[in-house]
């Protein structure tokens, strides 16, 4: 998520994160309050849009319609948290220098979203991604992968596939996801996602 608005091109390409992988159980409110989205227009919006009940499947495809009918609004809030992220950036060299992101890869939309911000950039600096493995997909980054490349050789792909949730989970920091970034008197923290009960399990799994 922390990236995910900052490289924001078009809203259908960032479905499958913002929407899709809502979990069970959660309300329109705890939802729209773990994506903190500092926007009144668009919490005003959201609001008059859903009730406060528990997402089902049905829902999710209103909340697609939602956020695609809004495109422009959220394109507009993007450049506010794109603001804040490129600054982090440049603090932090990577625009400058030749940088690297180190991840189990699969889709590389981490790397993705961070190289979209980064065109905002006066630089426009490419970022270079190594992973474990990467899907058999068409790359438009600098992706290198050692294990398993563009889902070959196929048999180590189908005994990886069905691991992939172990492998997150021993790669995985002891400690919440990072949301966003926040600007506070020109010193920029991360704001970690709340503690639910299954990410208090990730956590502590984690430490292990």
């Amino acid at each position: 998520r922390c990236y995910l608005f900052s490289g924001l091109k078009d809203i259908k390409s960032i479905l499958l994160y913002l929407v899709d992988q809502i979990g069970e159980g959660v309300t329109f409110d705890e939802y729209f309050e773990s994506l903190l989205i500092e926007s009144n227009e668009i919490k005003e919006l959201y609001k008059q849009t859903f009730e406060n009940k528990i997402i089902n499947d049905d829902d999710k495809n209103k909340l697609k319609k939602f956020f695609i009918d809004n495109e422009e609004k959220f394109k507009e809030y993007a450049k506010f948290e794109r603001n804040i992220a490129l600054k982090y950036i440049n603090q932090k060299g990577i625009a400058e220098n030749s940088s690297a992101l180190v991840d189990l890869g699969w889709s590389a939309s981490i790397q993705n979203n961070i190289q979209n911000t980064l065109i905002h950039n006066s630089t426009k600096k490419k970022l270079k991604g190594f992973y474990i493995a990467t899907y058999p997909i068409k790359y438009k980054i600098d992706v290198n992968s050692y294990l398993i490349k563009n889902g070959t050789p196929n048999e180590l792909t189908d005994i990886i596939s069905p691991l992939i949730s172990i492998f997150e989970l021993i790669f995985t920091a002891p400690h919440p996801g990072c949301v966003r970034l926040t600007l506070d008197k020109n010193k920029i923290s991360p704001i970690f996602q709340n503690n639910s009960p299954e990410e208090l399990i990730r956590i502590k799994a984690s430490e292990r």
